[in-house]
């Protein structure tokens, strides 16, 4: 990727009181007006403030604060850079469109690292609740070893119990995986070679950037906000074609994210049809006879 270009999205993304919303904001508006990065970085105080709403310590790291946000900015570009990794603003090549199809605010800006030709391989989201049972944690191995089996990717995240149950299911298996970082240090970009510790434990190899995709919406090193749970788990299923929402609590945030997938369409599976509301919206009711039958078949005509 072009330094300059990664070094400007860092800046953008490092400006304090700017969250997705205001990102969103001032991208749109940089393309309405036919702008590029560049553009944005040179305008003047009262542009910010007026025509762009940003808040005043925004401001100041655009202005008066310049030369130190800058500094700051540049180093962890180059880092970026150094590592093989992206800045990715949407509509870009390699953005996962399945997040401007399916989401409501897509993430204006994402971090990358790995093949983002992974993203045109069907793939299966395994969720589970927060701290799922010892039934969901094999449902969620046996569901990965046949979704690897047949070709799909795995979408998950590197955090929760049950995402790092799938994540390292998929690593053993040398399954493509893509996965959406928490807030925190942008995983693998560290000061040494990245390693592959995405999953229950310390990784010691290097981490394979053919098979895993690593997004992140998230600044490059914030510290993790559990607030943020749920939207990292709302861009993994609309990564996925298959969301199958392994353990779901009645009335709790997986079975919302669940509801609200198969309102867009996708196709959601619950296992053993444990959640009456996923399954009476439209949820498959899986077991593991369907896993012997294969996911592919739960898909529409156009994966087949």
């Amino acid at each position: 990727m072009d330094k300059v270009a990664a070094y400007q999205c860092v800046l953008l993304s490092e400006l304090p009181g700017v969250g997705p919303r205001g990102l969103a904001r001032i991208v749109g508006a940089i393309r309405d007006r036919g702008w590029n990065l560049a553009d944005f970085l040179q305008q003047p105080a009262a542009v910010y403030r007026e025509e762009y709403r940003l808040p005043e310590r925004a401001v100041w790291c655009l202005t008066r604060g310049r030369v130190a946000h800058e500094q700051r900015c540049a180093e962890l570009a180059d880092r970026l850079i150094e590592h093989g990794g992206m800045a990715l603003l949407s509509g870009m090549r390699g953005y996962p469109r399945a997040w401007e199809q399916y989401l409501n605010l897509p993430p204006p800006l994402v971090f990358s690292l790995g093949d983002t030709a992974l993203l045109e391989l069907p793939a299966v989201a395994v969720l589970n609740s927060r701290t799922p049972s010892a039934t969901a944690i094999a449902a969620t191995r046996d569901i990965v070893a046949r979704a690897a089996a047949e070709g799909f990717a795995v979408a998950c995240g590197a955090m929760k119990l049950g995402h790092r149950v799938a994540a390292a299911a998929a690593r053993a298996l040398r399954a493509p995986r893509g996965i959406v970082l928490d807030p925190g240090r942008f995983y693998p970009l560290g000061d040494e070679t990245p390693r592959d510790n995405l999953g229950l434990t310390a990784g010691h190899l290097r981490l394979d950037r053919t098979r895993t995709l690593v997004l992140s919406p998230f600044r490059l090193y914030n510290h993790a906000a559990p607030a943020n749970g749920a939207r990292r788990d709302a861009l993994i299923a609309a990564l996925a074609d298959l969301v199958l929402c392994v353990e779901a609590r009645a009335g709790g945030h997986m079975e919302r994210l669940g509801l609200d997938m198969l309102a867009r369409g996708k196709v959601v599976g619950n296992w053993l049809g444990q959640n009456r509301a996923l399954v009476a919206a439209g949820g498959r009711a899986l077991g593991p006879e369907d896993l012997r039958s294969g996911l592919r078949v739960l898909l529409p005509e156009e994966f087949e």
